[in-house]
């Protein structure tokens, strides 16, 4: 794992010949940090670029198929934002030397001979995107970069010279600039809540993608998935069963794990958190939480200092008051679909999606530990952070204790002592975290409550050490007893 042996960030050893690395603007799931190319002293390693794009995690890497949550809707993928991420992959990568297929006419004469250098009229279709979503994407480099498209057409010599512009601030400021700029978009439909009259709430329950509100419905679909599993199981246990001993068997493909139809009820979920938020009142739903280190995870595992949380949510409720009347001009003025801002509201409405809204509830079962619309992506840089937060464990131990637990054999149970307080007014001394056995419910230490706070760090290298020291003092302690036991 990279967070536990100094490897995060990219070598400087010169095999890396090129590197794009395509962040999304918009991304604020705590689960998706943003591991930046960026050194800590603000330099690029030689030969990489890092670029933003629209949108969230998934907006870049094509993760979402279309129609998912009302947005890119269409049989094909060209309405979704991600194409204009896929081009420039592409680019990049026959840029650098990547033997990628192209068009037929796009190859001299003399390669044409080459069928397998021709990229098939099946597969171009994979390319193809809509003239609506080029116009937004511009409309959103305009109005939020101040970046005005050209007037006259692209020559094809201009096109394969093409650079993406140098940004005259940093990476956290730029992240932290779009965040203001979507979190007009939410002010507007989810705290007015103008979201139930847009085309995107209505889309998300098309096509059964919100069966799953039904109780019924949705229990006898898991039922139905578990009876898969089952099949499934019986398959692989006759390929096992068949199988010749040092063979390779291909075992059956089984369905993806149960994935509850609920777009537009996730759409209304975080609509509901964000306006509860940004009017500053305390949330209906996810308190206290209980989670456990994953097995063999051995990197850094942190909670974020709730001290920062209103800081932050004070500069992006700001942030977003301040855009929201260029976004969303007052009544009066006439709201125009073909200028920057309307284009990019059809871009926040129909193409950028809410990856915090389908994540709501996490397979820790409750919501998204101390996720928010009101607080910024982690980034790192190499072992540096851009955020404040308390170490819990690393190395696959406890940290903040005077003996050495494994995360193995505990929980950890984060409880909001002032559950009535709203985001804005959260403390640190309104959070106590505590080290409990799971077999027994009993506590094995308290890390942190109004007597005593963790430490804030922005680097895990401190943890590490500490840690480190950890795993030595257990290694000696569980090879004294073994050596104890043979002595006998």
């Amino acid at each position: 794992m990279s967070w536990a042996d100094g490897t995060l960030a990219l070598p400087d050893n010169g095999l890396i010949k090129r590197c794009v690395h395509m962040v999304s603007a918009h991304e604020q799931r705590l689960c998706f940090p943003l591991d930046s190319v960026c050194r800590e002293d603000g330099s690029y390693p030689e030969n990489s670029v890092e670029v933003v794009y629209p949108g969230m995690h998934s907006d870049i890497g094509g993760g979402y198929p279309p129609g998912d949550q009302g947005k890119g809707s269409g049989d094909e993928d060209a309405y979704l934002i991600s194409q204009i991420a896929l081009h420039d992959m592409y680019a990049a990568s026959f840029a650098a030397g990547a033997p990628l297929k192209v068009l037929r006419d796009a190859l001299p004469e003399h390669l044409k001979e080459n069928t397998w250098r021709i990229i098939t009229t099946e597969l171009s279709r994979a390319f193809e995107i809509s003239p609506d979503i080029i116009k937004r994407f511009n409309g959103w480099r305009q109005l939020t970069l101040g970046l005005v498209p050209s007037e006259e057409a692209l020559s094809a010599e201009h096109v394969t010279q093409y650079s993406p512009v140098r940004a005259d601030h940093n990476l956290i400021d730029a992240l932290e600039q779009q965040i203001g700029w979507l979190t007009a978009w939410r002010i507007n439909r989810y705290a007015n809540e103008t979201f139930r009259q847009q085309r995107f709430y209505a889309a998300a329950a098309a096509n059964e993608q919100d069966q799953d509100n039904d109780p019924a419905i949705r229990r006898q679909r898991e039922r139905d998935h578990e009876t898969a599993l089952n099949e499934l199981e019986k398959i692989r246990h006759a390929q096992r069963m068949n199988a010749r001993d040092g063979e390779f068997t291909l075992f059956a493909a089984g369905p993806k794990g149960f994935d509850a139809a609920l777009g537009q009820t996730q759409l209304l979920q975080a609509a509901i958190e964000f306006k509860e938020d940004y009017q500053k009142r305390p949330r209906t739903q996810a308190k206290s939480f209980t989670f456990n280190a994953l097995d063999g995870f051995r990197g850094f595992i942190y909670a974020f200092n709730q001290d920062d949380i209103p800081v932050e949510f004070r500069r992006i409720k700001e942030d977003g008051e301040r855009y929201l009347l260029t976004l969303f001009p007052p009544p009066g003025v006439q709201l125009r679909a073909d200028d920057p801002a309307g284009l990019t509201r059809a871009l926040f409405d129909d193409q950028i999606h809410d990856s915090r809204a389908w994540f709501m509830h996490s397979a820790l079962g409750a919501r998204e530990p101390w996720g928010s619309y009101f607080l910024y992506r982690m980034i790192y840089f190499g072992e540096a952070m851009s955020k404040h937060v308390k170490p819990l464990a690393m190395l696959g131990y406890v940290a903040g204790l005077a003996y050495p637990i494994s995360t193995h054999d505990i929980q950890f149970i984060i409880d909001m002592v002032h559950n009535e307080n709203s985001l804005a007014e959260r403390s640190t001394a309104g959070e106590k975290i505590t080290v409990i056995d799971p077999d027994t419910g009993h506590s094995v230490g308290v890390l942190q409550d109004r007597t005593q706070q963790l430490p804030c760090v922005h680097s895990s290298a401190s943890v590490q050490a500490e840690c480190r020291q950890a795993l030595i003092k257990d290694f000696k302690q569980r090879k004294a007893a073994a050596m104890a036991l043979l002595t006998q």
